[in-house]
């Protein structure tokens, strides 16, 4: 189910070669004419990317060929660092005088002479590997594809306005809340709008179905319609559904205009409900014009909207977003119990057999539509002799598998909706959480500086600040509810989060194998492997994991996480022999994290890693730099809290 995005980090390719071409260092390294070559190649592939990354859940030769391209274009792009890092060190020579600049240029690894030969046959190489992959797109029959395109891959089922009550736990007191504002009659609007906000799976349609058919709601309104909006936001589209759902048949021919004309006319001084269920429309104009045909209805008559999209809910909502949070554990474990028991047997079970199904409950976060998918499992087994078991072996990889027993409605098809909504640029982003283990509380701070380490923040003008757009794409994220557990400053800015641990599942179902966390993790780090997180650390696991990866050469990260109670492992093999084979094999580095490892002294090696962009050495007990550091030009965040620490 790992999906592949390469369109952002072709359009960041494409964006360093022109900068490139900007500073005329072509020309000077004489490889112009093989940069264009590349430059044109990439951008025929790049025009069918975003058309492929659509495509690739529905056709396998699509994904592997996506996968195959994967590893070109990463090359392309540390290829084209390395081109960068080279003109940004020769802009910083500029202030040498031009005798000093010659002599350093000469004796430097970045002779002129080798550098054209060793660069130009790189960039022949990658580009006739691309230009292999270009030909491929007429078989696969990919088109080009201008700009975002936040299609869905699976569209959702269409959702209807009936369910029964008996069907419906642990929503009482949000039914109360949300019945107070649909039956307020002081509230003098013709039309007040109502969000409800929710992660995938938190029962934002069966709650509002729970709403729309309550006996009081019935009575307060004189119509009522539902319908369900999800992908396709047309705003003549939705008019002929709410004409529909008034039992008038609208004729398909009818213009806008005339569409319009009927709903006015059916609504007009009526008191109204409408139900416009899972919407993800964020165009305020798509969504003004719905609403101007809305606007005819009589004092007090409401609109409930339902979204996992906080910016949804702020377009539509003339009232505070309704947010509906996950169940708490008493209703969780009587919505379990009523599907997984027989009837009759909810209320008599072993305290044992209860202890254990209330493990798994807390398992489920809270999530209704968890709760009713693990529960349904559970019913066609044993609770004295399987449910223990299942707990112990399955429950875990229940959520990241494909697995023949989850249908097409259940957990990760459902909240992958909201991923499949996201621009390439943060799709990027979200999937990059997925090395950190679950329950990991993130400093959005720090979370940012790992962004524009791995460029995936792109910024429109060189005036803007990278840490602001990257916190810009966090608010994004917040927004469509992918983090949770928010922690703000005195100014209103989020400062620490935390990730629901149905969404952690999400990304870990479509996060590539370049992604390792080793935190039980026996896979192998491979070639492949470019971001690693070390969550455990001891002797024997210092000793096993240095020798594979030293041969990673193509690592770009390496993490451990911020935890001072864990054995400094480097200290244990030699911190001098490590950081330098280290440095010397894993020369495309972009960050590293050496926080607590019991570093008396920096090694000079570090100097060598010139992709670095991220270094923390914090909490270590080296007391000065040394020199190589200056060499380190495209460094962006150094943390060196503590450095005294032993």
């Amino acid at each position: 189910m790992a999906e592949i995005i390469l369109s952002s980090i072709a359009e960041g390719i494409l964006g360093m070669l022109g900068s490139l071409g900007a500073e005329e260092i072509r020309l000077l390294w004489g490889v112009n004419d093989e940069l264009e070559q590349l430059e044109d190649t990439l951008s025929t592939i790049k025009a069918v990317l975003r058309d492929a990354e659509k495509k690739q859940s529905h056709s396998h030769q699509v994904k592997v060929w996506l996968q195959r391209l994967q590893e070109v274009v990463l090359d392309a792009d540390d290829l084209v660092d390395d081109l960068s890092y080279e003109a940004l060190r020769k802009s910083l020579m500029s202030g040498h005088n031009n005798m000093v600049k010659q002599v350093c240029t000469f004796f430097s690894s970045s002779n002129q002479i080798i550098f054209r030969h060793k660069m130009g046959h790189k960039i022949k190489d990658v580009r006739s590997k691309l230009t292999a992959f270009g030909n491929e797109k007429i078989q696969l029959n990919l088109e080009e594809r201008q700009g975002e395109t936040n299609v869905a891959t699976r569209l959702r089922d269409h959702t209807h306005s009936y369910v029964s009550e008996k069907e419906v736990i642990g929503r009482d007191d949000d039914k109360i809340a949300i019945l107070q504002l649909l039956l307020d009659t002081k509230n003098k609007e013709n039309v007040s709008i109502i969000p409800i906000v929710g992660i995938g799976g938190s029962g934002k349609t069966t709650f509002a179905q729970l709403v729309f058919n309550d006996e009081q709601v019935q009575k307060h309104f004189d119509l009522k319609f539902w319908v369900c909006v999800s992908d396709n936001f047309d705003v003549k589209s939705l008019v002929k559904k709410i004409i529909k759902s008034a039992n008038v048949e609208p004729n398909t021919e009818k213009e806008m205009e005339q569409l319009q004309q009927i709903l006015r006319q059916k609504i007009n001084g009526k008191r109204y409900l409408l139900v416009l269920d899972d919407v993800w429309n964020e165009n305020y104009i798509k969504w003004n014009s719905l609403k101007s045909s809305l606007l005819n209805g009589g004092a007090g008559s409401k609109v409930i909207v339902t979204t996992r999209s906080k910016v949804v809910a702020r377009i539509t909502g003339t009232m505070p977003a309704y947010d509906l949070k996950a169940m708490d554990k008493e209703k969780s474990w009587a919505l379990f119990k009523k599907i997984a028991l027989e009837q009759g047997r909810e209320s008599n079970i072993s305290s044992n057999i209860s202890e254990i199904g209330k493990r798994i409950v807390d398992k489920c976060g809270g999530n209704p539509l968890a709760i009713k998918t693990i529960a349904g499992l559970l019913s066609l087994k044993n609770p004295e002799t399987e449910w223990s078991s299942f707990m112990e072996k399955e429950f875990s990889k229940i959520l990241q598998t494909e697995d023949d027993i989850i249908s097409e409605d259940d957990i990760i098809p459902t909240l992958k909706l909201s991923y499949d909504h996201l621009p390439s640029r943060l799709k990027q982003c979200f999937v990059y959480f997925s090395l950190f283990p679950k329950d990991y509380e993130i400093d959005v701070e720090i979370l940012v500086q790992h962004w524009m380490a791995q460029d995936f923040i792109k910024i429109s003008n060189p005036t803007d600040c990278l840490e602001e757009v990257g916190y810009g794409y966090f608010k994004e994220l917040i927004w469509r509810s992918f983090f949770e557990e928010v922690e703000t400053d005195e100014k209103g800015n989020v400062t620490k989060c935390k990730m629901h641990d149905l969404m952690h599942d999400l990304a870990e179902s479509i996060t590539p194998p370049m992604f390792y966390m080793r935190n039980g993790n026996t896979e192998p780090i491979n070639s492949k492997t470019r971001h690693v997180l070390f969550y455990e650390y001891d002797f024997y696991l210092a000793q096993e994991i240095l020798p594979s990866l030293i041969q990673a050469k193509k690592m770009r990260t390496i993490l451990r996480p911020d935890v001072d109670t864990l054995r400094p492992w480097y200290t244990i093999i030699g911190a001098a022999s490590a950081y330098d084979a280290i440095a010397l094999n894993l020369k495309l580095l972009r960050m590293l994290d050496l926080q607590y490892s019991g570093i008396g002294k920096v090694p000079k090696s570090i100097g060598k890693l010139k992709h670095l962009r991220y270094l923390d050495l914090s909490y270590n007990g080296f007391k000065v730099l040394p020199d190589c550091i200056t060499r380190l030009h495209n460094l962006q965040t150094l943390k060196l809290s503590w450095c005294q620490f032993s």
